[in-house]
């Protein structure tokens, strides 16, 4: 082919048009791959991290929001935690049990015992703990045993659960006394749980 033909052929305006064609398409697909790709990538990117943040952001609002409902509640209970530490001490405090068992109203003619199970009376050995985990309170048991009236027994039973430390009755056994009596005496016995931390 001839130089001259060639040129004319080029320069023909079908030609040209198409020339600018790809010339445009390939300038649009270098842009498409090179500049708008990755800011495509980096918006999509940066939105699940906005929706990811926005997530995080109300949870964090409902934590600040139960924390400041707490510390209001803490502050309006404020005064009873001195009640608390008397009612549920953090060790068993045996002198403390002792002492609002002597404070049971008891008439002469009645009986009482008390027995510690787990721990002896008079020595420096500790209460045996069973394994409790660490959030459920732990329990020291008494066993009364009480001789009286029925009005006697369910008085040192009222008595017993109306003061500050906490306390349950696990068991609970009335029988008849064994002595021959017009008094109508009963024996109880009763097993206390007695709750500290």
């Amino acid at each position: 082919m001839d130089k001259q033909e060639l040129i004319k052929k080029i320069q023909n305006p079908a030609v040209v048009d198409y020339t600018y064609g790809i010339v445009f398409f390939l300038i649009f697909i270098f842009f498409v791959v090179v500049v708008i790709g990755p800011n495509i990538a980096t918006v999509f990117k940066l939105r699940q991290q906005y929706v990811d943040l926005r997530a995080v952001n109300d949870q964090y609002t409902q934590t600040i929001m139960a924390i400041n409902k707490l510390q209001s509640l803490i502050l309006t209970r404020r005064d009873d935690f001195p009640l608390l530490t008397i009612t549920l001490p953090e060790q068993v405090k045996i002198s403390q049990v002792i002492s609002d068992l002597d404070a049971l109203r008891l008439d002469e003619s009645n009986s009482q015992d008390v027995a510690y199970p787990g721990f002896v009376v008079g020595t420096q050995s500790k209460v045996v703990d069973k394994k409790t985990p660490a959030n459920e309170l732990k329990s020291f048991p008494l066993l009364l045993k009480i001789s009286g009236s029925q009005s006697h027994i369910s008085d040192v039973i009222d008595q017993l659960l109306s003061q500050k430390r906490i306390k349950t009755i696990s068991q609970y056994v009335l029988t008849p006394s064994g002595v021959a009596s017009t008094s109508a005496t009963l024996d109880a016995q009763i097993e206390v749980l007695v709750y500290y931390q």
